[in-house]
């Protein structure tokens, strides 16, 4: 029954929030800027392993040994992002500013890694991310998108976005747990990964307050067409 009855609210939910043209809108709209941004980042992805970067003496990662936690880190990162996924999208406008805070970490990394070049850490277990690897369409494998760390960020925005306490809870440990398994498996810097929840509050703090403001606007704007 309880199944049943969270069904209904989802499909409730988007069936109310479908009517306002506003949210189709603002929707549609942050889904276009970061399908954008995801092609744009595939090239500075692709161009970053190109070139040589700057050798960083990570004291902490040369005390840790190296193993292959690949599947695990897949598994708490995608396993994740599904039930993050389902979580927000039963409050539907909470999805658009989930989207813009996604593309701005994804924009504040690809300065990053373009103006902060960094050679792989020394003992690094390749970290093979099937979907880097389709949308980069070099099949090439990607490792020097070290500053800062992605996995880490997409788990902070996971994290921040749930309302549930057991969720938020779940995910903070998951979070905690894949920047370590990242550590072990040397695929990152320190730096890269303490660095990730900062650059992701920022730009979750920024996109919040605009957005509360930006769709009171947009309502307004668009209520004739309601």
């Amino acid at each position: 029954m309880k199944k049943d009855s969270l069904l209904i609210d989802w499909q409730e939910n988007w069936r109310t929030e479908w009517q306002r043209l506003s949210f189709r809108y603002n929707l549609g709209l942050s889904l276009v800027i970061l399908v954008g941004f995801l092609l744009l980042s595939t090239r500075v992805l692709i161009y970053a392993e190109s070139r040589s970067g700057m050798f960083f003496n990570d004291i902490l990662l040369s005390r840790l040994p190296s193993y292959d936690f690949s599947g695990l880190i897949f598994f708490l990162i995608y396993s994740s992002l599904i039930i993050g996924m389902s979580h927000v999208s039963r409050t539907p406008y909470r999805l658009v500013p989930a989207f813009y805070v996604y593309t701005i970490v994804l924009v504040c990394r690809m300065i990053s890694i373009y103006f902060f070049p960094l050679e792989t850490p020394a003992g690094i277990i390749i970290l093979r991310d099937p979907f880097v690897e389709y949308f980069t369409g070099s099949g090439k494998v990607v490792t020097k998108d070290l500053f800062f760390s992605g996995h880490t960020a997409t788990m902070c925005i996971v994290y921040l976005f749930a309302k549930n306490k057991w969720l938020k809870m779940f995910f903070l440990t998951s979070t905690i747990a894949v920047g370590i398994l990242l550590l072990f498996q040397h695929a990152h810097y320190t730096m890269d990964v303490v660095a990730a929840p900062f650059f992701v509050y920022f730009c979750y703090v920024m996109v919040i307050k605009i957005y509360r403001k930006s769709r009171h606007f947009t309502l307004n704007i668009l209520s004739n067409g309601n």
